[in-house]
């Protein structure tokens, strides 16, 4: 029922957003927890594994363009200078996703490579909140 789901929906983000109430709601429907959640839990075999927030989940989530190398300090200073953008997070010591020039990643590397950067690997990427469940449950085993 199309018109129940809505109204239960929009009920429940009522009660979080006027009374402050927290509700726990777990489901395999992927979707549905995405329409009216605002901070996510992974659960598996009744252990915590991930937590995280809905912003957090779409950072995740969204089409950047991933760069691996060891001169993290000096790719961002070129992303900066040059490429004029400090639209990126930092991952790790060795990876950065980069979340402008999603259609130019040739230009990223151009980029990089003048600058002497030594590149692992540049790559787009994106994936879909199933495939970010299934990954977070995949890297737990």
């Amino acid at each position: 029922d199309p018109i129940g789901i809505s109204d239960l929906r929009d009920t429940f983000k009522r009660l979080n957003e006027e009374k402050n109430i927290t509700i726990l709601i777990s489901s395999h429907i992927l979707s549905e927890l995405y329409a009216i959640a605002n901070r996510f839990c992974i659960i598996e075999k009744g252990r915590v594994i991930k937590e995280l927030t809905k912003e957090e989940l779409d950072l995740e989530c969204s089409k950047c363009i991933v760069i691996k190398t060891d001169d993290i300090k000096e790719t961002c200073t070129v992303l900066e200078r040059d490429l004029k953008t400090t639209n990126y997070k930092v991952i790790d010591k060795k990876e950065i996703r980069l979340y402008d020039y999603l259609n130019e990643p040739d230009k990223v590397n151009k980029k990089l490579i003048k600058n002497d950067i030594n590149i692992k690997s540049l790559y787009e990427t994106g994936i879909s909140l199933e495939d970010y469940f299934k990954n977070v449950i995949k890297e737990e085993k």
